[in-house]
């Protein structure tokens, strides 16, 4: 199972107000932000947003990806397509560049 979790400086991204959970908050679209998917799997990850290509990650790598303004869905999926995880939407407002971590942890039976 793919777990995920944003790191600390997307945390204090969301206590100042940069980034916002509410999905469909009015913006004006005129700029960009970024967004980084650390990937702390044994897997390669690609990201994307809102089911477009940004980028991909080996194993215990990261990369960055630039979006518009507004909110965003992201997936991280394994290469081979066996394994995903969602989350999202998240408001991305401009100049805002936070890093989103993929862990990976087995199942126990």
């Amino acid at each position: 199972m793919i777990k995920t979790a944003l790191t600390l400086a997307a945390i204090m991204a969301i206590v100042l107000g940069f980034v916002s959970f509410v999905p469909g908050q009015a913006q004006a679209q005129s700029g960009w932000a970024q967004v980084t998917m650390q990937n702390n799997t044994p897997f390669t990850l690609d990201l994307y947003v809102d089911n477009d290509y940004g980028c991909r990650a080996l194993s215990g790598m990261f990369c960055t990806t630039q979006i518009r303004v507004g909110n965003h869905t992201l997936t991280a999926k394994t290469s081979d397509g066996s394994r995903s995880t969602t989350e999202g939407p998240f408001y991305f407002a401009q100049g805002v560049s936070p890093t989103w971590t993929v862990n990976y942890e087995e199942q126990r039976r």
